[in-house]
């Protein structure tokens, strides 16, 4: 057991509070009622905004008679967690989560698979040349930019600042926790996510239609680069790639590096095709 402060103020999560909320939301919302984790219930009269319209406090009204039981003359439905601005311990938080977005994983294995089927190869009976690497940044554009995310001045129980390293928690709606070893002596300590949590309905249902919305516009964003694609013509498909290329054939592919040096066989035979695939889609 622990003992937890109340105070006039106090701090909660964001996504604790929606100034339009659904039906189905059963948390803190203007003029709703909901109760603070082993404290009271609280109600919201009035919703504060800064210049841009960002909420930025709440001014709310308590039940005293609530502190230890539910009221019997109305129901409130929502639970949610809270810290004392007064007597809260501030800390680092950082958030793990997957390295490379999902939809990278899903190409990398397609184009594992097309590896393994043989696909690209050098034709039967030709010798195999030397493949030039080629540095690309398509690997960077998988990587996932919310892989880690740290909170420098997250909010926690005044208790949690007695914590040594590998210490674990629960913090409610958002994971388990672990004090990380390296936490500075005498500084804030550093609590790692080391598994997350399954997300509530409504929130599961924002992220289904979000994820909907994101699709449609990426197939539109395709289907207009594929229109574009169709009015280029090959012979001037390379010719704007100063940067990579100095000179060219009659057909537009490239012969030579941007530094004027010779380009290896295998490459301009690489250059060759995509240079037949364009032929082959475009639409003078």
């Amino acid at each position: 057991s622990r003992k937890i402060k109340f105070s006039n103020v106090i701090y909660i999560e964001q996504e604790d509070f929606r100034e339009d909320a659904p039906d189905s939301f059963f948390r803190l919302k203007p003029g709703g009622e909901v109760k603070l984790r082993y404290s009271y219930i609280i109600k919201c009269k009035e919703v504060v905004k800064d210049s841009a319209g960002k909420v930025i406090e709440l001014k709310c009204t308590h039940d005293p008679s609530s502190r230890d039981s539910m009221p019997t003359d109305r129901k409130v439905k929502g639970v949610i967690h809270w810290v004392s601005e007064k007597y809260a311990y501030t800390a680092t938080v950082r958030l793990y989560d997957a390295l490379l977005k999902p939809e990278a994983d899903a190409a990398n294995l397609a184009a594992v698979a097309a590896a393994e089927a043989g696909e690209g190869g050098p034709a039967e009976g030709t010798p195999e040349e030397e493949e030039e690497t080629e540095v690309t940044d398509d690997f960077l554009k998988q990587v996932n930019p919310q892989s880690l995310v740290e909170m420098k001045n997250a909010k926690f129980e005044e208790s949690l600042g007695a914590s040594k390293p590998f210490d674990r928690f629960q913090f409610e709606r958002n994971g388990l926790f672990v004090v990380d070893k390296y936490s500075p002596a005498g500084g804030p300590l550093i609590f790692n996510r080391i598994i997350g949590l399954r997300e509530s309905g409504l929130k599961k249902e924002e992220n289904v239609a979000s994820a909907a919305r994101s699709r449609k516009d990426e197939q539109a964003k395709q289907a207009a680069e594929k229109e574009a694609k169709k009015k280029l013509n090959p012979k001037d498909m390379f010719r704007s790639q100063t940067d990579l290329y100095s000179k060219f054939d009659d057909d537009g592919v490239p012969t030579h590096s941007a530094d004027g040096e010779p380009l290896p066989k295998s490459r301009v035979k690489k250059l060759k095709q995509e240079w037949d695939k364009q032929k082959k889609i475009y639409e003078p």
